[in-house]
């Protein structure tokens, strides 16, 4: 007899069993969310890596609402400050900073939609470059295979929200791409009426996959996306920097097993997905 009863259960597809399982002290293998049917999409890794694609016939490209017009307070320190525009405030970010939400004044103007502090990503560091290294060049970096995933959704508060932007500025910096992943919470999906992605970056600008790369290093781009996964509800694209600094010895990163363009096959699906708004 097996010490893990529930293996076989998973073995004989028997999932609604498993999930019945009241064996003692036994947890699955992997969660729930990973089983059959709700698996993520790893987008990086679909692009480069030849083979049968999993799953990329089942997004969308999202195209969200213009917001340039969107009214912001932008506070310092004591809760004062103007009133921008999004577009204005957009540009006014540089590299390593971030929109921090703020508390809703009561008297605050109702055209306004949120007030917001500009402020710095905690904890970043720049690319490996040691100062007056003569073995160090800046190269544009050739990587393939899967690349670091960030994923987070929309209920999320203010320190972990940094954290992730910390973690995907870094990731940049070492030179991999950062596939985002920015789920719908569950509290806005039972929401009534329920939310959706454009209700949801209107109210909360900080999440539009344009302004979070305001605030990534220098030369970050939006590789691919943002595209709409319908059956998970989350949003995904990848940022990446082609440039980065890093020993002469070393050329160009290549994973095993991946190609280091994208190959053919993904390509053609990714430019037949359909639009939506």
């Amino acid at each position: 007899m097996s010490l893990f009863p529930g293996r076989e259960l998973l073995n004989h597809g028997v999932r609604e069993a498993f999930l019945q399982s009241k064996t003692p002290n036994f947890r699955p293998r992997y969660p729930i969310s990973f089983l059959p049917g709700r698996r993520s999409i790893h987008l990086v890794h679909e692009i480069y890596t030849p083979g049968p694609r999993a799953g990329l016939e089942r997004l969308a490209r999202k195209k969200l609402p213009d917001a340039s017009n969107t009214k912001l307070r932008i506070v310092d320190a004591r809760g004062r400050g103007p009133i921008l525009r999004l577009s204005d405030v957009q540009s006014s970010l540089s590299d390593g900073h971030y929109l921090e939400k703020q508390e809703r004044s009561p008297s605050e103007d109702p055209a306004v939609i949120a007030a917001y502090r500009i402020s710095k990503i905690p904890a970043i560091h720049g690319p490996p470059k040691p100062v007056g290294n003569k073995n160090f060049e800046p190269i544009n970096f050739v990587r393939a295979g899967r690349g670091k995933e960030v994923h987070f959704t929309t209920d999320l508060n203010v320190p972990y929200y940094r954290s992730f932007l910390t973690r995907s500025y870094n990731f940049i910096n070492m030179g991999c791409r950062v596939e985002m992943h920015l789920r719908i919470s569950k509290a806005d999906l039972k929401a009534k009426p329920r939310k959706d992605f454009n209700g949801i970056v209107a109210e909360n600008p900080h999440y539009r996959p344009e302004i979070i790369l305001q605030g990534m290093p220098p030369g970050a781009s939006i590789m691919y996306g943002p595209f709409y996964d319908k059956r998970l509800e989350q949003l995904i694209w990848v940022m990446a920097n082609d440039l980065m600094w890093t020993k002469k010895s070393v050329g160009t990163g290549h994973h095993r097993g991946a190609s280091l363009l994208p190959t053919e096959a993904a390509l053609n699906i990714l430019e037949k997905l359909p639009v939506i708004e």
